[in-house]
């Protein structure tokens, strides 16, 4: 337990080579790839507010695990990104996607993703059975990306607001549940 503050790139590995329970309270930021959970079977996160201040292409939070039985939970957390608008350059605020990930559970509750202009608030790029409750997106460029076969996943009660692109795009993915929420004022697109 405890708080830390990240001024650079903090990397989870697993270090003993089995399922490994990292818990972590996020407070502050700024640095580039804020979370990145490399190799370890299983992650959590919890905290307040995450502020991400970094520049072109750089992910808020990355998960890409190395080993087959993973799990990734985010809980009670604001991840704020660096822009607003479709000009600007960063990346996804969330972005699990390359290594095992396909074989993942996302967990995420209460957790706030916005300002990631150029990006995805949400990138599951191929976790499957996840859920995620009471999870929101906005001025991002799409909300949350479902896609390269990130199946069989649970959303209840999500919003997607005011996303230049899309509130919830479903991409090369089959079976996602939708149960409550609010999707509106979306430039292009809600779903």
């Amino acid at each position: 337990a405890g708080i830390i503050k990240f001024t650079s790139t903090l990397t989870i590995p697993d270090p003993f080579g089995t399922t490994t329970n990292v818990h972590i309270n996020i407070e502050g930021a700024g640095n580039p790839v804020l979370l990145g959970t490399i190799g370890a079977s299983s992650a959590q996160a919890g905290g307040t507010i995450l502020k991400f201040w970094t520049g072109a292409g750089v992910h808020g939070i990355t998960y890409s695990p190395t080993n087959n039985i993973a799990a990734f939970a985010l809980t009670n957390l604001e991840i704020q990104g660096p822009d607003n608008d479709t000009t600007a350059t960063s990346g996804n605020g969330i972005h699990a996607s390359g290594g095992n990930v396909s074989f993942s559970r996302v967990v995420f509750q209460n957790v706030d993703v916005n300002h990631f202009g150029g990006g995805k608030g949400y990138n599951l790029a191929a976790p499957e059975n996840g859920s995620l409750t009471n999870c929101t997106a906005s001025f991002c460029d799409v909300g949350f990306s479902f896609n390269n076969a990130a199946n069989a996943h649970t959303l209840v009660n999500v919003g997607a607001q005011y996303c230049h692109s899309r509130g919830i795009e479903i991409l090369d993915t089959v079976t996602i549940s939708i149960y409550g929420g609010l999707i509106q004022s979306n430039d292009k697109t809600g779903l």
